[in-house]
């Protein structure tokens, strides 16, 4: 039987994207085990002080757009995280006009890519 999903894993299989193997398993189970690995990675960054900093993209490629597009304005950012000793961990650039959902979903993102890397790090040589 299923659990109730929490609020973070409700907030995540509602705003971000997700993937699944359709050779083991339905649309639904891995949006579901995206959405909870994202909370759980959301919790983690929190758990070692990851600090996530939103920059203005200097140099954003907006070349995806149609050219009326882009004459409209955008907010394009940058965002990176960081550890508590200030080592960067991870980047994402070229942001275009994100929400506060959206920026939730980045930061989550870029910590689950972190913890992966941080638990790798940790096996190495056992």
């Amino acid at each position: 039987m299923a659990t109730k999903m929490t609020n973070a894993e409700r907030f995540f299989w509602t705003n971000a994207g997700f993937s699944y193997d359709p050779k083991t398993e339905t649309r639904a189970q891995g949006r579901r085990k995206c959405a909870r690995l994202l909370a759980e990675a959301e919790v983690w960054a929190e758990s070692i002080g990851l600090r996530f900093l939103w920059e203005y993209d200097d140099c954003p490629d907006l070349s995806f757009m149609t050219e009326t597009e882009q004459l409209e304005p955008h907010e394009v950012l940058v965002c990176i995280a960081r550890y508590p000793d200030g080592t960067i961990t991870g980047s994402l650039c070229g942001i275009v006009n994100a929400d506060r959902d959206y920026r939730r979903v980045v930061e989550a993102e870029l910590a689950a890519e972190a913890r992966v890397e941080a638990t790798a790090s940790l096996t190495v040589g056992n």
